[in-house]
C-alpha cells in the first residue's frame, strides 16, 4: 500500500490553451447509462466546443475530427491485462476437461475390475442399495481428498502467481482464495467423483451384469464394446484438450520471443533512472528549477562510476506526450490540422546516459538551452518521413500558424528510434526540445525523470542509489526522490504482460499434457492387461515382439488421431481470442499448428509404447497363466 494525498485542481482560465489534454475524467453513470451512451453524449459536446473556442483554435479542433473516449474504469486499469485473463481461465477450463476426462476414466476401469467382486457379494446376499452406497462412499473419499490436495496446491500456485504477476496488475488486491470459487472447485471434485464411480456401480450391479460377471469364472473379460468407446472417447477428448492449449502456447512463445527481440531505442544494461518533482514553494519560478536541474545533473555526473547523466520530461516505455508541429518546409493547408508529434524536454546528457545513438548530426550542448529557437533534434523515423534526403538544418516549431510564442527550431541532429508508449507500438515521430529556463518567458518542467549510466559493466547501476540520494540531499534536503530503477526493470515491465500471459499457458499447457499422457498410459496398461489372452495366443501362434508392440501401438495412435484431428479443428476456432496477445505471430501460424500435434503424437508413441513392450516381453505361458 501506498500513501496518497488529495488536492483540489485549480485552474487557471488565463492559462488554458487547445490540446493541452493531460487530464483525466472520472465519473459516476447514472442508473440505466452504458459507457457507449456516455460516450455519444460527450462526443456531441466535443462536436460543440469547436464553435465555442475562437479563431484557429476552433478550425483545429473541428478539422483534427477530436472526440470523447469512455470505458469502463475497470478496463482502463486492468487493459489488455483482461484479455490474458480470459485466455488463462480458458486454459484453466481446458486443464478441468482432462482431468474430469481422466477421473472418469480411472474410476470406470476400476468399477469394470470389480464386477466379480460385486457378483459375489450379491451372490452371498447383500442387497444393490448397499453396494451402491459402499462405492459412493469410496468414491466421496477420493473425491474429499481430491479436493484438499488441489486446495493446498491452490495456495502456493497463489503465492507463486503473486510473484510473477505483471506490473499492469501491481496497483489490485494481491491474489486470494475465493470462498466461492473454493466452494465450487470441492462441489466439482466431489460431484466428478460421485457420478463417474457410482455410474459403474450401478451398471455392475445390474441382475444381467452379475451373471455375466460370475461366468467369466476367473477369466477376466473384455469389456463390451460401448464401454471401450466411452473410454477411447475420453482419452481422446484429453488430447484434444492438451492440443488446444499446447498450440496456444506455441503461439505465445513465438509472441514473447519476437517481442524480447525488438530493440527498444536504448541500451537498458547499466543505466539506473529516477523521478523528481521540485514543489512550487521551494522553487517559485523557472530560472530556480533550471538552476537546480543544472547543479544536479553536475552533481551526479561527478560521482565516482558514472559515466553520463541526463534528464527528460518523458522516460520511453512509460508515457508520451504530443502536441501539433509546424514544418517551415510544408505549409498548413487551410483550416487542416498540423502534424502531430510526440516531443519532450531533454538535457544535453540525455542520449549519452540512455545509450541513444545519435545517427546524423550532433548532440544537444549547454549552449543551446541559452535560447528559445536554437537547436532540436528530431527522431529517424521523423526524419524518414519529412526529409528522406536529409534532416540536417531544416526548421520547425510547435503551435499553430497565428501563435507566434515559439520561434523557428533548427534541426541539428537525428536521434535513433526509441519506442515511447510501448514495445508493440511503433517507435513514434519524435521532437527533442532543449530543456530552457534561462530566460524569462521560457518554460521548464519541474517533473523530470534523471537518466544515469555507469562507466563500467561490473558496476551495477542500483549501487549509485545512495549516492545520487546524497547529492540531492545536500542541494535539497526535503525533495524526494521517487520511482528508483534501473532501465533494465523499466523494459521488463514492458514486456511483463506478454511473460506473464506466457508462462501462464505454458505451464497450464505441461499440466494438460502431463494428465494427457498419464491418462493414455493407464488406457493403454488397462487395455493390454484385458487383452493378456488375446497377446498370450497371438505369441503361442508366432507374433513376434515388434508385432505385439506395433498391434498395441497403432491402437493408441488411432484414439491420438481422432483427439488431434478435434483438437486442431478446435484450436484453429479459437485462435481469434489469442489475437490481442500476439505480437507479430499469426494465430493460425502453420509452425504451431504443426509442431503441437507432432509432440502429441511423440508423447502418444511414448505413453504407448512402454506398456506394449511390457506386454511383448512377458513369456506366452504366462500370460495365458495370468488369466486363468
Amino acid at each position: 500500500m501506498f500513501a496518497a494525498l488529495w488536492l483540489p485542481l485549480a485552474i487557471d482560465p488565463a492559462k488554458l490553451a487547445v490540446g493541452a489534454l493531460s487530464y483525466d475524467g472520472v465519473g459516476r453513470l447514472a442508473s440505466g447509462v452504458t459507457p457507449q451512451a456516455a460516450a455519444a453524449e460527450l462526443n456531441g459536446f466535443a462536436r460543440r466546443l469547436g464553435r465555442w473556442i475562437p479563431g484557429e483554435d476552433s478550425e483545429i479542433m473541428v478539422g483534427s475530427g477530436f472526440a470523447a473516449l469512455a470505458r469502463p474504469l475497470r478496463d482502463d486499469q486492468v487493459g489488455e491485462v483482461g484479455k490474458a485473463l480470459w485466455v488463462l481461465f480458458g486454459a484453466v477450463a481446458c486443464i478441468l476437461v482432462i482431468a474430469c476426462a481422466n477421473v472418469a476414466n480411472l474410476l470406470i476401469v476400476r468399477g469394470e475390475g470389480r464386477q466379480r467382486e460385486m457378483a459375489i457379494c450379491t451372490a452371498l446376499g447383500a442387497p444393490r442399495g448397499r453396494l451402491i452406497g459402499a462405492a459412493l462412499a469410496e468414491s466421496l473419499l477420493i473425491g474429499l481428498g481430491a479436493g484438499v490436495a488441489g486446495m493446498l496446491l491452490a495456495w502456493g500456485g497463489l503465492r507463486l502467481l503473486a510473484v510473477l504477476r505483471p506490473a499492469a496488475l501491481a496497483l489490485l488486491p494481491p491474489p486470494a482464495i475465493d470462498p466461492r470459487a473454493m466452494g465450487f472447485a470441492v462441489a466439482l471434485s466431489l460431484l466428478t467423483s460421485v457420478l463417474f464411480g457410482l455410474l459403474p456401480a450401478w451398471r455392475s450391479s445390474r441382475p444381467e451384469g452379475l451373471a455375466a460377471a460370475l461366468k467369466g469364472g476367473g477369466r477376466a473379460t473384455t469389456a463390451s464394446r460401448a464401454r471401450q468407446r466411452v473410454r477411447q472417447a475420453l482419452v481422446a477428448l484429453q488430447l484434444a484438450m492438451a492440443l488446444v492449449l499446447l498450440t496456444g502456447s506455441g503461439l505465445m512463445l513465438q509472441s514473447f520471443r519476437r517481442l524480447t527481440a525488438v530493440a527498444p531505442g536504448f541500451e537498458p544494461a547499466g543505466a539506473l533512472t529516477l523521478d523528481l518533482a521540485l514543489p512550487p514553494a521551494a522553487y517559485p519560478d523557472d530560472l530556480a528549477v533550471a538552476h537546480f536541474f543544472d547543479q544536479a545533473l553536475a552533481r551526479i555526473a561527478a560521482l565516482p562510476g558514472v559515466a553520463a547523466a541526463g534528464a527528460t520530461t518523458a522516460l520511453p516505455l512509460q508515457t508520451g506526450q504530443a502536441n501539433g508541429h509546424l514544418l517551415a518546409d510544408f505549409p498548413r493547408p487551410e483550416n487542416a490540422p498540423p502534424p502531430v508529434f510526440e516531443y519532450q524536454y531533454v538535457t544535453p546528457g540525455y542520449f549519452r546516459a540512455m545509450g541513444i545513438p545519435v545517427v546524423a548530426g550532433r548532440g544537444l550542448e549547454p549552449a543551446d538551452a541559452e535560447r528559445r529557437g536554437g537547436a532540436v533534434l528530431v527522431s529517424a523515423a521523423l526524419a524518414r518521413h519529412y526529409w528522406p534526403q536529409g534532416a540536417l538544418g531544416r526548421r520547425l516549431r510547435p503551435g499553430q500558424e497565428s501563435k507566434l510564442r515559439d520561434p523557428w527550431y533548427t534541426i541539428v541532429g537525428v536521434a535513433g528510434d526509441v519506442h515511447q508508449v510501448g514495445l508493440v507500438e511503433k517507435a513514434p515521430e519524435t521532437v527533442y526540445y532543449p530543456l530552457l529556463g534561462k530566460a524569462p518567458g521560457d518554460w521548464v518542467a519541474r517533473q523530470m525523470t534523471v537518466a544515469v549510466r555507469t562507466g563500467s559493466r561490473q558496476l551495477a547501476p542500483e549501487s549509485l542509489a545512495p549516492a545520487i540520494r546524497h547529492e540531492l540531499a545536500r542541494i535539497s534536503a526535503d525533495l524526494p526522490v521517487a520511482n528508483v530503477r534501473t532501465l533494465e526493470e523499466v523494459l521488463h515491465r514492458a514486456r511483463s504482460r506478454y511473460e506473464f500471459s506466457a508462462l501462464m499457458v505454458l505451464l497450464a499447457t505441461v499440466i494438460a499434457v502431463a494428465l494427457g499422457a498419464v491418462g493414455l498410459y493407464g488406457f493403454v496398461s488397462y487395455l493390454v492387461a484385458q487383452r493378456s489372452a488375446e497377446i498370450g495366443i497371438r505369441m503361442a501362434l508366432g507374433a513376434t515382439e515388434r508385432a505385439i508392440r506395433w498391434l498395441v501401438v497403432r491402437e493408441a495412435l488411432a484414439i491420438a488421431a481422432a483427439g488431434l484431428g478435434a483438437g486442431l479443428a478446435a484450436a484453429a476456432a479459437l485462435a481469434g481470442w489469442t489475437v490481442s496477445l500476439l505480437f507479430e505471430v499469426s494465430p493460425l501460424d502453420p509452425l504451431s499448428f504443426a509442431l503441437a500435434p507432432l509432440l502429441l503424437v511423440t508423447v502418444t508413441l511414448v505413453a504407448s509404447y512402454l506398456p506394449a513392450d511390457r506386454a511383448a516381453r512377458v513369456e506366452p505361458r504366462t500370460a495365458l497363466e495370468r488369466v486363468e
